[in-house]
């Protein structure tokens, strides 16, 4: 399967005993506006899976648990602390679920054009532009 790839991605998986090469599937789910249940609420891929394309998933299971904490902290009523958190989180994770879905997905392209036209186009990709695609997952930036 990778033995196309440059060197020396080929010469190490032969190096690796068949034993020692964990393969896992990947998956992600169709985000949900539904996080919370009476007094349970879910919080990291339990609620909102994503591929790894982004970086993302333990960053957003963080602000997932900061988040439900202050939103705890702040209201008398727990059931009403937890509509805040699913409320305050869910078009974040929505977004960074969808972002990584995507950067996955034009990561699988195949075929040596349509690679080429990916790769022109990311390279053409203005920095700002760029940084701007970020803020969608991570929030917008301070100007200092």
């Amino acid at each position: 399967m990778f033995g196309a790839w440059h060197d020396p991605i080929p010469a190490v998986i032969e190096a690796t005993p068949e034993h020692a090469i964990v393969r896992n599937d990947i998956y992600d789910r169709w985000p949900t506006r539904i996080w919370t249940r009476g007094r349970v609420a879910l919080i990291g891929d339990a609620i909102h899976p994503m591929t790894p394309d982004l970086a993302q998933g333990a960053c957003q299971a963080i602000v997932d648990a900061t988040t439900l904490a202050d939103c705890l902290a702040r209201a008398g009523d727990p059931r009403a602390a937890l509509r805040a958190y699913q409320q305050r989180r869910w078009r974040n994770a929505a977004r960074t679920t969808l972002l990584a879905r995507s950067a996955g997905s034009m990561g699988q392209w195949q075929g040596r054009l349509t690679c080429a036209a990916r790769n022109a186009v990311l390279r053409a990709t203005p920095l700002p532009l760029q940084l701007r695609q970020l803020d969608l997952v991570v929030g917008p930036r301070t100007q200092t």
